[in-house]
């Protein structure tokens, strides 16, 4: 729907009971409704919540200011785990990405260094997943059906009405309580649907820092990527 010149992403949920603005790793706006919520009602939602939406949006714009355009030139750096590394080919190194003593390492004949890159993360997000849900799954009030790694160009995670939970592999860019702080927000959304008090309470004991994990995405979110 169209919103004072903005294109408002409507997603509707027979879950939801409450209303949720969101802005989007893009900078867009989506809104999360009941079922049969009707276009004037969400009108009204977003005129009420105008000057937090003009805030936040503004935040976005500052924060995308920082984006990173990379290149696969020797010597060029890539996120992992909150630090900064850079790629060094070496003629006897595989055709796939290793990561030896700080430093990407890739054979100059590979011929899609960005593949390649993206394989190597997928692989090390799926591996850190499951070692941080080993030390948070008995710390959670609902157990997921089933967790796993996604491609997500919106979200840097999810939950879905079934149980499951998904994370955006480009995650495993951020530091540790980054990436444990966007595990738990979703493995907490299994039992608050809602961004409510209990919600982010429940994140909080969990996460006592978690303020400090969203201002770090706010800041470098735009810088995680290849």
């Amino acid at each position: 729907m169209n919103w004072k010149g903005q294109q408002v992403a409507v997603v509707r949920s027979k879950r939801k009971k409450t209303a949720s603005i969101m802005i989007e790793r893009d900078g867009s706006i989506s809104i999360l409704v009941p079922e049969n919520m009707n276009e004037s009602l969400i009108t009204e939602i977003l005129d009420s919540k105008e000057y937090s939406i003009i805030k936040n949006q503004t935040l976005w714009h500052i924060a995308n200011d920082g984006k990173e355009n990379r290149s696969f030139a020797n010597g060029q750096t890539f996120m992992f785990k909150g630090q900064n590394y850079s790629l060094i080919y070496k003629e006897n190194a595989t055709t796939k990405i290793e990561f030896v003593e700080d430093s990407f390492l890739m054979n100059p004949s590979v011929k899609d260094p960005y593949s390649a890159f993206e394989k190597f993360y997928k692989f090390e997000c799926r591996k850190f997943l499951a070692e941080r849900f080993e030390v948070y799954k008995h710390k959670i009030p609902v157990k997921p059906q089933k967790i796993g790694v996604r491609q997500m160009s919106t979200r840097w995670g999810s939950c879905t009405p079934n149980g499951n939970v998904n994370i955006n592999w480009k995650c495993v860019m951020a530091p540790q309580f980054v990436f444990d702080y966007i595990l738990v927000h979703e493995l907490v959304h299994l039992r608050y649907h809602r961004h409510d008090n209990d919600f982010w309470q429940t994140v909080g004991f969990i996460i006592p820092d978690f303020e400090m994990a969203k201002d770090w995405l706010l800041r470098n979110g735009v810088k995680m990527v290849i």
